[in-house]
């Protein structure tokens, strides 16, 4: 309440802005801005290959009933 009343007295004696930056540092927005999001806008962590794989994987899953998996050089088997 003190910080409150506080901030609304230099507001009232125009020392500090009513109005707040939408962020404080540019190049931080920036960085921010270009990392890769997923579901409601939470950052995805690793690579933007290894996204778009997991996409194709799970859209592949969802036409066909069947089990699918893929080894490491990428070939995909039936089981």
């Amino acid at each position: 309440m003190k910080r409150r009343q506080a901030r609304a007295k230099l507001e009232a004696v125009r020392k500090i802005p009513k109005n707040r930056q939408k962020y404080l540092y540019k190049s931080r927005h920036k960085h921010a801005m270009n990392r890769i999001r997923g579901e409601g806008g939470r950052f995805h962590s690793g690579s933007l290959d290894r996204i778009n794989m997991k996409t194709v994987e799970i859209e592949q899953n969802q036409q066909y009933p069947f089990i699918c998996s893929t080894n490491s050089k990428g070939i995909t088997h039936i089981i």
